[in-house]
């Protein structure tokens, strides 16, 4: 275990790797098939290595 714990990210890993084999499958079968973009659900678990977000640039020159 870490100190401080790590903040991670965190996604459904059975259904990546699903779709990562339907997609090699249908690559193979019909290579003039179209690039697509797959959205999945993610959670971010944020823990003592994540800091409060400082100033932006735009904010500090106000």
């Amino acid at each position: 275990m870490s100190v401080p714990g790590l903040t991670t990210v965190g996604g459904p890993l059975e259904d990546m790797g699903r779709l990562a084999v339907e997609l090699l499958l249908e690559s193979e079968t019909s290579p003039d098939h179209s690039s697509r973009d797959i959205i999945l659900p993610a959670a971010l678990t944020v823990r003592g290595s994540t800091a409060t977000p400082r100033t932006s640039l735009a904010e500090r020159e106000r």
